[in-house]
């Protein structure tokens, strides 16, 4: 998905404006975050240097936060990545510790769609192909041993939908899958982002079935689960033609980003994806013209541009400030 603004920037912010309204300038935006988590950042330094047990206890310590806990552990397995000694270490010194291999299932499946992507080297496209396959076969054991360990924790049948996804998993078996998801948390929304993929007519879907999982979730979501960006999400993915036009004032669109502006509102300040979610909240503000709702969220975020859509332009710290400095603009009509 290209970005482009929609009209022309004519009045860039200057530096006095942005520094009266506690915004930073481009070149001071973080583009590898959506927003500081301290307590994740500290175990995920742990691990890059060798130590698994602030990351252990960490996720014994977040208890039946489920969103939480599958935040920490997608954290984890980027460390893991890279080197998994002390993964190992866990492993061996807690056998009977669910969150290990839930570390060590997901970062198997995302090292296998780095393989799948070229963003690890091949020498074939059949050896990428291969590696691929293989790593998603031995990610369903660590799956299992996940779900066998971890009882009531949602975050494995997350890395199951994506192993389904890229095993190519029929409708009907992934709805099992997604049957047993929710009935460990039925609002959890890294598993509605899993599926909400595998609904999409980039997969197994369609525009129509995506935008209905969506519909539906949100329907029955409690406010501040976040669940309602789905729908903006998937109508986004499926947008036909340039991402300009006014299609993004239709009613049913602006009646979107005002239930999720009340999701946003209603959620716990320290939910892991909340920024993420007002990242896109923002986006669609400003594309709608609602300049003040906009600048709400970018002063919120600022200074953190990791984060879809932003993500998607080629210049994601570039891209966000032009659309932060039309909300500004708005503002002062």
């Amino acid at each position: 998905m290209g970005l482009r603004l929609g009209r022309r920037l004519d009045r860039p912010v200057g530096a006095e404006r942005l520094a009266e309204l506690g915004l930073l300038p481009r070149e001071c935006q973080n583009t590898a975050r959506a927003m500081p988590d301290p307590g994740l950042e500290r175990v995920v330094t742990a691990a890059h240097s060798g130590d698994w047990r602030p990351g252990a206890e960490y996720l014994v310590a977040t208890g039946a936060r489920w969103d939480r806990r599958t935040a920490v552990i997608e954290g984890l397995a980027g460390a893991a990545r890279r080197d998994d000694v002390w993964l190992r270490h866990w492993r061996s010194d807690r056998p009977d510790d669910p969150g290990a291999p839930a570390v060590q299932a997901k970062a198997m499946i995302d090292l296998a769609w780095q393989i799948r992507d070229g963003e690890r080297p091949a020498r074939t496209e059949r050896e990428r192909s291969e590696g691929f396959f293989r790593l998603l076969s031995r990610a369903g054991q660590e799956i299992a041993r996940a779900k066998e360990l971890g009882e009531r924790d949602p975050t494995p049948y997350v890395a199951d939908i994506w192993r389904g996804i890229g095993m190519g998993r029929p409708p009907e078996e992934m709805r099992r899958v997604w049957s047993r998801t929710v009935d460990r948390d039925p609002h959890h929304l890294p598993a509605h982002r899993a599926a909400l993929a595998y609904w999409s007519g980039q997969c197994s879907g369609s525009r129509k079935l995506a935008l209905g999982f969506a519909e539906d979730a949100a329907a029955s979501a409690p406010p501040g689960r976040l669940i309602s960006s789905l729908w903006l999400t998937a109508w986004l993915t499926h947008r036909e033609g340039p991402g300009d036009g006014k299609a993004y004032g239709a009613r049913e669109v602006m009646e979107a980003v005002d239930r999720l502006h009340e999701d946003v509102t209603a959620a716990d300040a320290d939910h892991p994806y909340l920024a993420e979610i007002r990242h896109v909240l923002a986006y669609f503000c400003v594309r709608q013209g609602r300049g003040a709702l906009a600048l709400e969220q970018f002063r919120l975020v600022d200074g953190y541009v990791g984060a879809f859509p932003w993500s998607e332009a080629a210049d994601p710290a570039e891209t966000y400030c032009a659309f932060r400095d039309l909300a500004v603009n708005m503002t002062r009509r």
